[in-house]
């Protein structure tokens, strides 16, 4: 159980079947909740207002985190939202949170393929597709798009918030391989260490050198070191983004 399961006690999509049990309109599985009429109608009018004023903000932000967003529909409709076409998804966004943008949509599309089917750790062009979500640009079925270092990276945690019980092919290993030395970076942050990179790089002595983190490409040591810190960074901030807006996860659902 990882993290995020443990602070929202999700459910598991596999043990709940998802994607192999179709049996039923799943797009009718909703529940409404109506609740009872109050004596002052108008602050709770107030208060409906404001609740969907701020999840509409959350639903459009262009930093809206794949895994925030995917926690909140969980809890808001459970596993049968995974069945739904993007229209359905659509359509209760603007009945219930007041609309969704088409970004984050993709990056729901993106975390219902992590969910239900294994393509992302085993096909390079399944990886690249949901990545180019998760950073809020349309996957291009036709032309090749290549990810920056940072998108690929954050991939990969989004993927691992997400689940855990995948291995990663020697394919998809050997294309972030490719990413990351194309750019001339040959260590990789912990989250990165199924990624094989050549052992006469990783003899550079850099924990012995990590007082000497510098800006300058000078030495490759150095250099190496400053990029790994820089990726050890992003992940951090990702970490608290993501902290962050689960408080506004938890009060919308």
């Amino acid at each position: 159980m990882n993290d995020l399961e443990k602070f929202f006690a999700l459910p598991s999509p596999k043990l709940a079947g998802v994607g192999g049990d179709t049996a039923g309109d799943s797009h009718d599985a909703t529940v409404v909740v109506e609740s009872e009429e109050s004596p002052s109608e108008e602050p709770a009018s107030r208060g409906t207002d404001a609740a969907k004023d701020l999840s509409e903000s959350f639903l459009t932000r262009p930093d809206a985190h794949p895994v925030g967003l995917n926690i909140l529909f969980m809890r808001k409709y459970g596993v049968e939202f995974l069945r739904w076409e993007p229209e359905t998804i659509r359509r209760y966004c603007l009945k219930d949170f007041g609309g969704i943008s088409h970004a984050n949509l993709e990056k729901l599309q993106a975390s219902k393929t992590l969910l239900l089917v294994d393509t992302y750790w085993q096909r390079w062009e399944t990886f690249v597709w949901c990545t180019m979500a998760f950073a809020g640009s349309k996957p291009d079925l036709e032309v090749m798009q290549v990810p920056t270092l940072e998108q690929a990276i954050l991939s990969v945690r989004y993927a691992k918030l997400h689940r855990e019980d995948t291995e990663w092919s020697e394919e998809v290993k050997l294309y972030l391989r490719t990413l990351f030395t194309h750019d001339h970076v040959f260590y990789l942050p912990q989250i990165l260490d199924f990624v094989p990179m050549d052992p006469v790089l990783h003899g550079l002595p850099l924990q012995a050198r990590a007082q000497e983190l510098k800006y300058s490409s000078s030495d490759p040591a150095s250099e190496q070191l400053r990029r790994l810190g820089v990726l050890q960074d992003l992940l951090v901030a990702d970490d608290k983004l993501l902290r962050d807006q689960l408080r506004v996860v938890q009060s919308l659902s």
